[in-house]
């Protein structure tokens, strides 16, 4: 009786301490993010903001078989660039039920910092078995600077809620809750980490860290398959997410030994920033480690070496200091493998994990040095430890204000970092829409200059080129656009639009059909098609192509109107020299190996003079050169409709016919057809 009042008593002690602390972090948060409730949406958020599986609590479920965040390239492909996480959008939830305020999405952070600061609190506590030490690793994890990024930052919300998981998690690991329950916790909260972001995996390595620093006190060792279930739930619901569980890894530009070299360039960045955390950055430049003898690769080495040699000298006389440098590893390993060469491989806000355990360390080195101060010397480490507060809090206000709108924190990263590429182009898109070209102009024009072929740089560019009145830079843009991205259909559609304004429409319908070559349900390159047609007078192609707008369209207003005045027969008189001469040019440009340029000039030609049929017949020619016989066939059957006399056509028709009928067959003749 008497042992179980005293843990009652204990534990009494306990809950009263927490309130005064918790409410001292929640003053903290409070004065150093409290200005974060006035800024706006920067960045990705606009985006999330528009998705609407993020704009009600009851559509975020869909997440939950769908990608977080993916593109398609022209052949439908889903780009590298996706996620899985179907918690991470609650912010911009929360945000659209508040009419899409964004100070709804930045409450939701800070609810989530404070959570996680009560958290460290909580842990470091049971840690050092003492609230002092824990109310200051909680204070320094609350307004540490470094990761300022996290809690300011809505589309940030995954690292924030996963890490808010694994906390609970390691915290009802040390708790004294029977174990089924801890089993069902645990396996609850390690699905939602997962959820909210890929990180969430590493939270059994944080029970692990506490056992090998401290013991696992009599716990059972199959404690850790509460793990297993929500751990294959969510490998099975990812692969049929993202019809894949890891499809980055198909796209990645680096070996595994040049892997291995950033990894350790990166962990050398990430100890100066945690070190410098008054010098924030949204976007740090970072040249790819290509070789061993690299400084940073040597420099981040000894990083680790110190590291794993603190953590052995410190596992049984400082526990708590051991555990707090194992959980900077865990938390950083993620985000040591770089996707791209010059893209922001690390972030402030990838810090945020490793904050907990950083503080941690600081409180566990900092109990060993108070042991041995006098009470002056103690008067003067308190000082100095709310002067340390005091400059954070200041700090993070400060950091709020860059993070007020896109224009002021795209203008404060390129004060900071000079190439800093995605930002450049965000900016300058940014700027505009705001009709300030000139200086977006600039910015792209210096990025061309030493990264010309960043993806997005060029077409980007043609944009404001051509906002700015300036056709002729626009249409050299958008060629330049198009040769680093081939398979990119904005360029093209833009670069048709300027080419048939200046009188090229040879060129423009080259472009357009480009686009159809590359996605032949492209509704603004075949409502174009259309335009040109009927100013041509080539009513039937007309037809044709607004049928397919309204495919893909069913109520585009402007395609029904143009259908209906399309109706009656060609108007426009033949040029047959001109058709001639354009089949010619398709021919040297298939000779001279230029298959999709040839593509594009002949499908231009029909589309230029519809009663023609020569351009027909090289098509079929062509296609038939590509195996391709169902196309070949098609515009042979035209060229033969346009051109009943022409014995050629007609016997071409027949061999096609077939061969199609045959192709079947393993060893069927194949037909020689004649040229026109």
């Amino acid at each position: 009786m008497t042992i179980e009042g005293g843990a009652a008593r204990h534990s009494e002690r306990r809950a009263r301490s927490f309130v005064p602390i918790g409410l001292c972090i929640a003053l903290l948060i409070a004065v150093a993010y409290g200005r974060s409730l006035g800024n706006g949406f920067v960045h990705d958020d606009s985006l999330f903001m528009t998705d609407e599986r993020a704009q009600s609590l009851a559509a975020l479920p869909r997440l939950v078989v769908e990608p977080r965040w993916g593109f398609g390239d022209a052949a439908r492909r889903e780009s590298v660039h996706m996620y899985y996480r179907p918690l991470e959008p609650l912010p911009y939830a929360i945000a659209h039920l508040a009419g899409g305020a964004a100070w709804a999405s930045h409450a939701t952070n800070l609810v989530f910092h404070f959570a996680n600061a009560l958290l460290v609190f909580a842990i470091a506590r049971r840690l050092t078995g003492s609230d002092r030490q824990g109310g200051v690793a909680a204070g320094l994890f609350a307004v540490y600077p470094a990761y300022s990024e996290a809690v300011l930052w809505p589309a940030a919300l995954g690292g924030l809620g996963a890490m808010a998981c694994s906390l609970a998690i390691l915290l009802l690991d040390m708790g004294d809750k029977p174990a089924r329950q801890r089993w069902l916790a645990t396996g609850a909260l390690y699905l939602a980490a997962l959820w909210f972001k890929e990180t969430g995996i590493m939270a059994p390595l944080y029970v692990a860290a506490r056992d090998v620093s401290f013991g696992p006190g009599g716990r059972s060792r199959w404690r850790y398959a509460a793990f297993l279930p929500p751990l294959l739930l969510y490998a099975s619901l990812r692969q049929l997410a993202l019809h894949g569980a890891l499809p980055r890894l198909d796209h990645m530009p680096f070996s595994n030994t040049e892997l291995a070299l950033n990894a350790l360039a990166i962990a050398r960045s990430f100890a100066i920033v945690l070190a410098t955390p008054w010098a924030n950055n949204f976007h740090r430049d970072f040249d790819a480690v290509t070789a061993a003898a690299d400084p940073r690769v040597w420099q981040g080495a000894l990083l680790l070496l110190a590291a794993l040699a603190l953590i052995v000298a410190a596992r049984r006389s400082r526990p708590a200091f051991a555990f707090g440098v194992m959980a900077m590893l865990i938390a950083a390993a993620p985000y040591l493998i770089p996707h791209k060469p010059h893209d922001n491989v690390f972030a402030d806000r990838y810090l945020y994990d490793v904050g907990f355990g950083a503080a941690v360390c600081a409180v566990a080195a900092g109990a060993a040095i108070w042991q041995r101060l006098d009470i002056a010397g103690r008067g003067i480490a308190g000082t100095a430890l709310a002067a340390v507060l005091l400059l954070c809090v200041v700090a993070d206000v400060r950091r709020a204000a860059d993070w007020r709108d896109d224009l002021t924190l795209f203008r404060k990263t390129l004060t900071q970092s000079k190439r800093a590429e995605i930002i450049r182009v965000n900016l300058a898109v940014r700027l505009q829409a705001l009709g300030e070209y000139d200086e977006g102009i600039r910015l792209l024009e210096e990025l061309v200059a030493f990264a010309p072929d960043y993806r997005g740089a060029w077409y980007n560019l043609g944009l404001l080129y051509q906002s700015k009145g300036r056709g002729g830079d626009a249409i050299a843009a958008y060629r330049r656009a198009h040769r680093r991205d081939p398979d990119d259909t904005s360029a093209l559609l833009n670069l048709g639009y300027l080419l048939d304004r200046r009188g090229d429409r040879d060129a423009a319908l080259a472009a357009y059909f480009r686009i159809i070559g590359l996605r032949p349900a492209h509704a603004g390159a075949w409502y174009n098609l259309a335009v040109i047609a009927l100013e041509d007078g080539q009513r039937a192609n007309a037809r044709s192509a607004l049928r397919r707008v309204l495919a893909v369209q069913p109520g585009d207003g402007q395609a029904t109107a143009l259908l209906t005045a399309s109706a009656g027969a060609t108007t426009a008189e033949r040029d047959s020299r001109a058709t001639l001469r354009r089949c010619e040019s398709a021919r040297a440009a298939l000779d001279a190996g230029r298959r999709a340029e040839a593509l594009a000039q002949l499908r231009a030609a029909a589309w230029r003079d519809e009663r023609a049929p020569l351009p027909h017949q090289y098509l079929a020619n062509l296609f038939y050169l590509d195996g391709d016989l169902d196309a070949a066939l098609e515009h042979q059957r035209r060229a033969a409709e346009l051109a009943p006399e022409n014995e050629v056509y007609r016997n071409n028709l027949d061999a096609l016919e077939k061969a199609t009928r045959d192709r079947s067959e393993q060893d069927r003749a194949a037909p020689d057809l004649a040229g026109p």
